[in-house]
C-alpha cells in the first residue's frame, strides 16, 4: 500500500490541477517502476496498491524502499512551479506462509496497517508487517 504523504497540502499548495498531476506522475512511476508482472491500482484519492507476484517480505520491502527513494527525488514541474513528494509504504506478504494464508483482503489489510504505522514515524518511509504481527517493525 502506497500513500502520496500530505497530498493535501499539494492541493491546498498549488491548487487541484497540480495535484492531479501529482496523482498521474505517480500512476507513471508505479507503472514503470515495478515488474510487468505485478498488478498496481489506485485504490482512490491518494492512495495506490501494488501486488508483487512470488515476491518474499524481504524482496516487497526493498522493491517498496526503492520505489520510495526515487520518489522523494522526484519533482513535478505544474506552471512553473517545483513540486516535490513523498510517500509512505506499507508492505504485507503471504508467500511462503506456512498457513498458505493467499486471500487478497487480509493481505490488503496487513498491508494498511503498516502503511499507518509508516505514517505514525512520521511519513517518507516503508514498514513492513507479518502475520501474527507484534507490533514491532520487521
Amino acid at each position: 500500500m502506497i500513500d502520496l504523504d500530505f497530498f493535501k497540502n499539494i492541493n491546498d499548495t498549488f491548487g487541484h490541477a497540480a495535484g492531479d498531476e501529482v496523482i498521474r506522475e505517480m500512476g507513471n512511476m508505479i507503472m514503470t517502476g515495478f515488474r510487468k508482472t505485478d498488478f498496481a491500482g489506485r485504490l482512490g484519492g491518494e492512495e495506490f496498491a501494488v501486488l508483487l507476484k512470488n515476491t518474499s517480505l524481504d524482496e516487497a520491502k526493498g522493491a517498496a524502499e526503492k520505489f520510495r527513494e526515487a520518489v522523494s527525488r522526484k519533482k513535478v514541474i505544474y506552471e512553473k512551479q517545483e513540486i516535490s513528494f513523498t510517500v509512505s509504504i506499507g508492505v504485507a506478504s503471504t508467500y511462503g506462509d506456512i498457513n498458505n494464508r493467499n486471500n487478497v483482503e487480509d493481505v490488503l489489510k496487513q498491508a494498511d496497517d503498516a502503511l499507518y504505522k509508516a505514517k505514525a514515524k512520521g511519513r517518507n518511509c516503508v514498514v513492513t508487517a507479518k502475520w501474527h504481527d507484534t507490533g514491532e517493525n520487521h
